[in-house]
């Protein structure tokens, strides 16, 4: 990077602070900056990064008032693909899924084979325990799915049946209401329409005759007078 620096200050003769602040970007991803130079992001070629270097600044993502690049992508991640072209060697994080972090890789156009052997193997091994556990669940979808339809059609059926059975009840209990509703009608307003209606009368008039006695005796008891009377 200094060689390249070198060989633009000796070219332009501008001094090392100018070209160093020229050349220094600002990118923020996630809402976390960071700050490197266009010769940085021009070590790894043909990726997101070195095309916007090569393009500087006539791109999207580049904000003039600002004078910086913002990115909506995960800021922990962007730190081992920054790093990637500061020292060229690729880290995955521990604490990151795999597939996260090969979405990312994919979104930066960097191929996840230019990981180190010392992050492949447990970079792999996650890939590989995802991948299974995709097809594990995706089998019991479908085995869900297909249990799951079979109790819904049960359910709708008994469901059915319970909401017809009511039905038919209430239809049942309707019609033997609307048969009887007349007789029960005459025995409680006409007595001389049946024998059930006048024994009922009858024992009405014998209850008010009782009540009557009834309140005949409290009054002599409480006023002898009247009842000598």
């Amino acid at each position: 990077m200094f060689i390249k620096m070198a060989s633009k200050i000796s070219s332009t003769g501008d001094n090392l602070f100018d070209v160093l602040r020229n050349d220094r970007i600002t990118i923020d991803v996630g809402g976390y900056r960071h700050n490197t130079f266009l010769t940085t992001l021009k070590n790894v070629p043909d990726t997101r990064l070195s095309w916007i270097a090569e393009n500087h600044p006539n791109s999207p993502d580049y904000d003039p008032v600002l004078g910086e690049y913002f990115f909506d992508r995960h800021p922990r991640i962007f730190t081992e693909v920054l790093n990637y072209y500061r020292i060229g060697k690729l880290h995955c994080p521990v604490d990151v899924c795999s597939a996260l972090f090969q979405e990312e890789l994919s979104y930066w156009g960097i191929n996840d084979r230019d990981i180190e052997p010392c992050c492949w193997v447990l970079y792999k091994r996650q890939m590989n325990t995802e991948e299974t556990l995709k097809t594990f669940h995706l089998d019991n979808a479908r085995k869900s799915s297909g249990d799951c339809d079979s109790a819904k059609a049960e359910g709708k059926r008994t469901i059915a049946s319970l909401f017809g059975s009511e039905t038919i009840m209430k239809t049942d209990v309707r019609e033997r209401w609307n048969r009887f509703r007349p007789k029960v009608w005459a025995l409680l307003d006409d007595p001389r329409s049946s024998l059930a209606a006048k024994v009922r009368k009858f024992f009405s008039c014998f209850a008010r005759l009782l009540k009557r006695q009834e309140n005949i005796v409290d009054i002599s008891c409480f006023y002898p007078q009247l009842a000598k009377s």
